[in-house]
């Protein structure tokens, strides 16, 4: 299987999901990359975000499609994204392309679907428990998209927590450089992320900031402020355990 994602946090996710599952995961970060590893070896799976730091996975699935026909009868092309507007469905369609995984996403959710896709039974899978009732949302989040697996939230979360000091470092740097399409990506990958990890208040402040990053709106540097000051609050006060 080869992922194509750029955000660290979403790898790890993804790795982590799937360990112990007999899944040999490649990942690129760009298209490049991706471009790279498709020239040297052969996959069961493609699972592409669009967004990326040099293009759109939609490029590149088309350039599978149309310039390379022989990758659609060797591996399921599939799309990893936390939003296809109607266009991109449009062309998804166009393509054969119907299998769509919307972030944030399940472990079970995730682990079918890639066992489907490599045509593994679905038996091998290592799912947890049924999920217990919750009412928080840490614990909704443990539920939703970590199987009830509170050993492999605290996981994701810890590094997830390291992670944040970089994003910080990123989205600073984005400012002080006016770089709008850069703070976007970023808050793009946070929005997801933080959705995850039960977090959905900052999940929808991170939405506000990338729908402000795109138009370029006097509002998205406050917003940004005001996320990073949530980032820090997280780093201190929700840690995992």
């Amino acid at each position: 299987m080869l992922l194509i994602e750029d955000d660290p946090s979403i790898r790890r996710f993804v790795s982590m999901a799937l360990d112990g599952l007999p899944v040999q995961l490649a990942m690129a970060t760009n298209l490049s990359e991706a471009r790279s590893a498709l020239r040297d070896g052969r996959f069961a799976l493609v699972l592409t975000d669009l967004m990326l730091p040099d293009g759109s996975g939609l490029d590149l699935l088309q350039e599978l499609i149309e310039q390379r026909p022989e990758w659609r009868g060797q591996a399921e092309l599939a799309v990893f994204s936390a939003g296809v507007n109607d266009e991109a469905r449009a062309r998804l369609a166009r393509w054969g392309i119907h299998r769509i995984l919307m972030k944030p996403v399940s472990l079970v959710d995730l682990e079918r679907h890639v066992l489907e896709c490599i045509q593994l039974p679905a038996e091998t899978a290592s799912l947890a428990p049924p999920p217990d009732e919750a009412a928080a949302a840490r614990q909704r989040a443990i539920d939703t998209y970590f199987g009830g697996d509170h050993a492999l939230f605290d996981a994701f979360a810890g590094t997830c927590h390291q992670q944040f000091v970089l994003d910080i470092e990123q989205g600073d740097a984005a400012e002080a450089h006016a770089d709008l399409a850069a703070l976007r990506r970023l808050v793009h990958s946070l929005k997801t992320v933080l959705l995850t990890l039960g977090h959905p208040d900052g999940s929808a402040l991170a939405a506000r900031t990338e729908a402000a990053a795109a138009d370029a709106l006097p509002e998205t540097l406050p917003l940004w402020h005001e996320l990073r000051a949530a980032l820090r609050r997280l780093i201190e006060a929700d840690r995992p355990g």
